[in-house]
């Protein structure tokens, strides 16, 4: 349905895309980009969607990642490194909500 640069293959005309991607105005083909959020505490996890093959098909905007990671810890991961990205998440959410 869609490939890693974004294009549009196969059969398509039936599936409601506004639901789930939003169009790239920028180009002078029809582009779409999936609506998500990717939110890691661990930049490793992240970094590898970033650099992966489907790189093009996400924008450095989705991404939310910390500098360390909680090492399996919740409390460490909830009151302590959480806490410092959770505005910052709650606000790409509320941003990307606002698109739809």
């Amino acid at each position: 349905m869609i490939k890693k640069t974004n294009t549009l293959y196969g059969d398509y005309e039936s599936f409601d895309f506004k639901s789930i991607f939003s169009e790239i105005k920028d180009k002078t083909e029809p582009s779409y980009r999936p609506r998500s959020v990717f939110i890691d505490l661990e930049p490793t996890v992240i970094d590898e969607i970033r650099t992966g093959a489907f790189k093009k098909l996400f924008d450095a905007e989705q991404f939310v990642s910390g500098k360390e990671d909680t090492a399996n810890n919740f409390a460490r991961g909830h009151k302590t490194l959480g806490e410092k990205v959770i505005d910052t998440c709650l606000e790409k959410i509320r941003k990307l909500t606002e698109n739809c």
